[in-house]
């Protein structure tokens, strides 16, 4: 009865504290960066810092709602091991905002022409909190993300967004970064970029895959006509 019982307890302490992903991902980052090419927070000095993305990025449209993951090395803590904001940033339609004239200093000086933001802020002090932001083309707007999660002691981060919130005209281009936007007179400073992660419009994808049928077809004919 004793070890039922503790059986038990361990139990209900396990489904407490374990975090399902959001969805089930993919095996490997939609975009990669397994050389940490893009890593500027000391990479090579800071092994498992919780400044750097490792090693790439995910993202996946389910059920209506457009999913986006962000993989950390080390777990975001005091000191100089955090950095203030974790977004995914999209470049979806013509226009956008730039990152050395953003007026919210959330966007990264390398990047241009960004459309939406997703993001979760670190404070030391403060914790954790989450924005979704859209650029209407003259100001942003911020609301709260329909869904987000951070799992594996804070390292893999996760976003939901519904797909109507996107407008996306053809294929988009997203990136991850880690990212401290200064202030005060202190400038801003970029921890971490991945490589642009393309996404093609539906109807490209859509005809590639008429294209590959096609030459399925084309060499199934040669094949029995030899």
């Amino acid at each position: 009865m004793i070890r039922v019982t503790i059986l038990a307890i361990a139990l209900a302490v396990t489904s407490v504290t374990a975090q399902a992903a959001l969805i089930s991902w993919a095996a490997s980052p939609d975009v990669p960066d397994a050389d940490d090419a893009f890593q500027y927070s000391q990479p090579l000095v800071a092994l498992l810092n919780g400044q750097d993305i490792y090693p790439g990025l995910w993202w996946d449209d389910v059920a209506g709602k457009r999913y986006f993951r962000l993989d950390i090395q080390g777990t975001p803590s005091g000191g100089s091991d955090y950095a203030e904001i974790y977004g995914i940033y999209i470049d979806a339609i013509p226009g956008g905002s730039d990152g050395p004239t953003d007026a919210l200093d959330y966007i990264p000086d390398e990047l241009t022409g960004i459309d939406y933001i997703l993001d979760m802020h670190y404070s030391p002090t403060l914790g954790w909190f989450e924005h979704f932001h859209t650029w209407t083309g003259v100001t942003w707007t911020v609301a709260t993300p329909d869904l987000t999660q951070r799992s594996n002691s804070d390292k893999q981060l996760e976003w939901g967004q519904d797909l109507a919130d996107f407008a996306v005209a053809g294929g988009w281009t997203f990136w991850g970064a880690t990212h401290s936007a200064g202030g005060a007179g202190n400038p801003d400073v970029t921890h971490d970029l991945t490589e642009a992660g393309a996404v093609p419009e539906p109807g490209t994808v859509a005809l590639f895959g008429l294209g590959l049928a096609a030459v399925a077809c084309i060499r199934r004919r040669r094949v029995t006509g030899s």
